[in-house]
């Protein structure tokens, strides 16, 4: 491929790979603690990499998982969205405007919030109850999310 850079490709999805066992711990706090469903939201493109997670639990788990998009479920609500549940928000900027106008919300309502980000000193990278960043660009965001 024209221009590729496989070692900043590698450098950046190794990234999102390393923040594996950091998820899994925030997940199992989240469990513990007695949340009941998980929401997996989104904007544009990040909304679709939230899919295949979403469709895994809902095929291999009985656990409640729901996929929207940000800014219908700022409109449109949710009777599922409670304190109980576990809100995944992807952001590579950090600043999307229709999550952080839902972070708000979110925050009222006293659901966990975990946040999927390239840079921390932003909204959502400040506002998450459990903060992921692994920095990418553009042309390496999606596959970041997707692992």
């Amino acid at each position: 491929m024209l221009n590729f850079d496989e070692a900043r490709f590698v450098r950046i999805q190794s990234g999102a790979v390393a923040l594996r066992e950091r998820i899994e711990t925030a997940v199992a706090q989240c469990l513990a603690a007695g949340a009941q469903n998980i929401f997996f939201l989104g904007t544009g493109g990040a909304a679709i990499l939230m899919h295949p997670a979403a469709q895994l639990l809902q095929r291999r788990s009985g656990f409640p998982a729901f996929v929207d998009i940000t800014a219908e479920l700022q409109l449109a609500q949710s009777v599922h969205l409670t304190e109980k549940s576990i809100v995944v928000l992807p952001s590579l900027s950090g600043t999307t405007k229709e999550s952080v106008a839902l972070l708000a919300r979110i925050k009222e309502i006293g659901a966990t919030v975990i946040a999927l980000v390239g840079h921390e000193e932003t909204p959502l990278g400040r506002g998450g109850d459990h903060v992921f960043v692994n920095f990418a660009e553009d042309d390496t965001s999606c596959e970041s999310f997707y692992l």
